[in-house]
């Protein structure tokens, strides 16, 4: 009577915990090159939602981030996605909001990220059938000699302008 009782029991508290009806964010990422992100299923979102991603970079990296809101019919203000207020991050930094109504736009770029484990944490509120989806592109940090190299550069092409400069005024006079 014992063996029926537990797992009766175990299946009832199981049904009576919450779950929240969303489909799985997806990141489709390369390492140390970017990737895509956002969530396939919109029509599954809770009204307000918390989705984070999770990469990781094996070397230093500059992060630019673009993260787009979606909806079906333009014209139904009520479905598409409001990111909250400092709602939309890479790591601690705040990616700012560079449009806000109907479509939305979130984007950082050139944020310098060290090797390592990393996330981005997008949070809202979605109408029935709003989407977003993101895109993160990860660069190469110069190492210290390619900045000399291109300072010193630099240096002899201003150099030599400086003298073809002098030497056409002694030509000149």
């Amino acid at each position: 009577m014992m063996k029926y009782i537990v797992p009766a029991a175990l299946a009832v508290a199981a049904a009576t915990v919450p779950v929240t009806a969303s489909a799985a964010p997806v990141i489709s990422y390369t390492t140390n090159v970017g990737g895509t992100f956002g969530n396939p299923d919109p029509t599954n979102y809770p009204p307000l939602f918390s989705d984070v991603y999770t990469f990781v970079t094996t070397l230093p990296r500059t992060a630019s981030v673009a993260v787009f809101s979606n909806m079906p019919t333009p014209t139904t203000f009520g479905y598409n996605i409001n990111f909250l207020f400092n709602g939309v991050k890479l790591d601690t930094a705040i990616i700012p909001t560079i449009t806000k109504g109907q479509y939305e736009l979130v984007s950082l770029v050139n944020y310098l990220l060290p090797a390592g484990t990393h996330t981005i944490l997008v949070q809202g509120s979605a109408g029935a059938d709003a989407s977003y989806n993101g895109t993160l592109t990860l660069a190469g940090v110069p190492e210290p000699t390619t900045w000399a190299m291109m300072i010193l550069g630099f240096g002899f092409a201003a150099g030599m302008m400086r003298r073809r400069s002098s030497q056409q005024k002694l030509a000149a006079a």
